[in-house]
């Protein structure tokens, strides 16, 4: 162990239990152990001629291991370190540029890498006079990095060295610079609370590190990532302290074009929060087509420079794009405009492209609009088609008075206006069909499953229109042919069906015709019930009218009368088949008997057997469903 008697060791680890091995283990080498916790402390703990070879964990407290060798490699560039980890991404990582030993092969294998590492360095601070003062000076000289010294046993602490580079990223000459104090870079607008925690530090003999802003000396600003730490002698008294400056200022650009980026995002996002807000809001609560696009208008032209909107539905007999509604300055004009599709304008060329046009209104059939009704014309139109899937249903019309008001950005939240209104449109397009109820279950958790058959309807425009109703959470297609299906819809807290629970009311039919009007039909235990079903809808849906009330004394059916229905139903063989069914326990999992079985004991072939019981199932069902939503 000759060899290693009396290697300096710096060991940083941010676990105290293992820093106490490391002493222990390493003492009981030869080895003469320090410890630190933080990259802060393992760079204040680099001293000349005070160390042979930094031992780290790849993860401290205060950053990783490459942030502490990086450090190392700026104050004492020729001292070997080792990464000392069981962290199997870390040392993966580390590959060839760093030596690595893990924690797991223990002391014995570290000490030996220690004592190779510090052999394979020579002119590392493990041999300090190998290397001459003039080397030292002139790497110090040539660093990428701006260096200062500065000597705390002189009034204020002045320089007493100076690199190129810090000449370089000031602007001071040598003889400008030596001989003062650092802070005649600072000038008025640098943070004084970083000042203080240099000045603090330097106080405390401590290493810090800042980023503060800087003067050169023809007055430019400047950032600086400035990193002080003391430089001992032998007795441990500070004797210097030495300063790295790196000029920050094109990282320091950057993050304030990424803030005005981010703060330009957020507007961004705040108004399309609040254009679709708005428009959403009337996309729901209108019952109508035309009701959505004159209120969707209305809510367009108040926005804060925008001076009016309209919106436009091909004419295709005619070939013209014609005014459905508007809003703004002139909306008596915009009601009456007409745009041919074959012409040049933003509307025409946003109908045929399909993309938004943004552009000069001055050609626009607006701005003769906007002169004959004396009002100021606008400076600027934004033409959005209004598409769904494959269909056109017109074009949005948008102008403004700036004539740059139309950018990327607010191009961005009309794109998405007129992607919502379009859907709405096509909801509206696709309601027009006839839905008559079929029976529901109210479940457990509020939820209400309820199925529908569909007449005169497209079944993907009802799942798609059925998708942007916020009370839906979700609607299947159970069977579907050419003019309709079978539909079952999951609707979200369905205060009208407990309403009729809680009064005991159980629904007779339901039809909702194309005109969105619906037509109930319940029956309810007594008179007083009925009143309580009439008043309770009223209060929710404006409009309800009560046609009619009749009065019937008939009794609800009874198990006997049930199972006598369903007798009648069925014919012989396939009430043998449901029989033997049940009873042999073919319903049971797993079956007690086959099919094939139970064929064989009616004397027919299995196909048969299963045509009668699924004939005989379907029939059971259907009076069980069909009584149910009728009693």
């Amino acid at each position: 162990m000759s060899d290693r008697e009396g290697t300096r060791v710096l060991y940083v680890d941010p676990d105290e239990g293992a820093r106490r091995r490391a002493r222990a283990k390493l003492g009981v080498a030869g080895v003469e152990v320090r410890t630190a916790a933080t990259v802060k402390d393992g760079l204040g703990g680099i001293r000349p001629a005070g160390v042979d070879c930094v031992v780290s964990e790849c993860r401290l407290a205060d950053g990783e291991a490459m942030d502490l060798f990086r450090g190392i490699r700026q104050i004492a560039p020729n001292v070997p370190v080792v990464l000392f980890t069981d962290d199997a991404d870390a040392v993966a990582a580390a590959g060839d540029a760093v030596p690595c030993v893990r924690k797991s092969d223990g002391y014995d294998r570290l000490v030996r890498r220690i004592a190779e590492r510090v052999a394979a360095e020579p002119s590392g601070l493990g041999d300090p006079a190998a290397i001459s003062e003039a080397t030292k000076e002139r790497a110090m000289d040539e660093a990428p990095v701006g260096i200062t010294v500065a000597d705390p046993s002189l009034p204020d602490n002045p320089l007493v060295y100076v690199n190129r580079a810090f000449e370089d990223i000031t602007g001071y000459t040598a003889d400008e610079s030596l001989g003062r104090n650092c802070r005649f870079l600072q000038g008025e607008r640098t943070d004084e609370d970083a000042v203080a925690e240099i000045a603090a530090a330097v106080d405390a003999e401590e290493p810090v590190s800042v980023e503060l802003l800087n003067y050169r000396r023809d007055g430019t600003p400047f950032w600086t990532r400035l990193d002080v730490a003391p430089i001992d002698d032998e007795s441990g008294e500070v004797v210097y302290y030495v300063g790295f400056q790196t000029d920050v200022s094109e990282r320091k650009r950057a993050e304030r074009e990424a803030e005005r980026e981010r703060a330009n995002l957020e507007h961004l996002v705040e108004r399309i929060q609040g254009l679709l807000r708005d428009v959403t809001n009337s996309i729901v609560r209108a019952e109508s087509r035309r009701e959505m696009e004159r209120e969707v208008c209305r809510r367009l032209a108040a926005v804060d420079g925008y001076v009016g909107a309209w919106i436009g539905q091909p004419d295709l007999s005619r070939e013209r794009l014609v005014s459905r509604t508007s809003a703004g300055e002139t909306a008596a004009a915009l009601g009456e405009l007409t745009v041919r599709l074959d012409g040049d304008d933003p509307a025409a060329r946003a109908a045929a492209d399909g993309s938004i046009q943004v552009g000069d209104p001055s050609d626009d059939p607006v701005h003769a609009a906007w002169s004959d009704a004396g009002s100021a014309t606008p400076s600027a139109v934004a033409s959005v088609p209004l598409e769904y899937g494959e269909s056109l249903y017109g074009a949005l019309n948008v102008y403004a008075a700036d004539a740059d008001a139309f950018d990327e950005r607010e191009s961005v939240v009309l794109e998405a206006l007129g992607r919502a209104i379009a859907a709405a449109i096509a909801r509206f397009a696709a309601a027009d069909c006839r839905l008559e109820y079929q029976g529901g279950v109210l479940r457990s958790n509020g939820q209400w499953l309820a199925f529908f058959e569909a007449t005169d309807a497209d079944p993907d425009r009802l799942l798609d229109a059925a998708a942007d109703r916020p009370d839906i959470d979700e609607a299947t297609c159970l069977t579907a042919d050419g003019t309709g299906g079978v539909f079952e819809f999951a609707v979200a807290d369905p205060a009208f069906v407990r309403s009729l629970a809680d009064n005991g009311a159980r629904t007779r039919t339901l039809t909702v015709g194309p005109e969105g009007r619906a037509h109930l039909q319940v029956d309810v235990p007594h008179r007083e019930s009925a009143r309580d079903v009439f008043d309770a809808l009223s209060a929710m849906y404006d409009g309800t009218e009560l046609i009619a009330t009749r009065e019937s004394s008939r009794p609800a059916r009874t198990d006997r009368e049930f199972r006598s229905t369903v007798e009648n139903r069925l014919t012989e063989q396939q009430r043998i088949a449901l029989e033997k069914a049940y009873h042999g326990g073919f319903f049971e999992w797993p079956h007690a008997v086959s099919g094939e079985e139970l064929a064989a004991s009616m004397g027919i072939s299995r196909s048969t057997f299963h045509q009668h019981l699924r004939a005989a199932e379907r029939k059971l069902v259907a009076e069980l469903f069909d009584g149910w939503n009728s009693n």
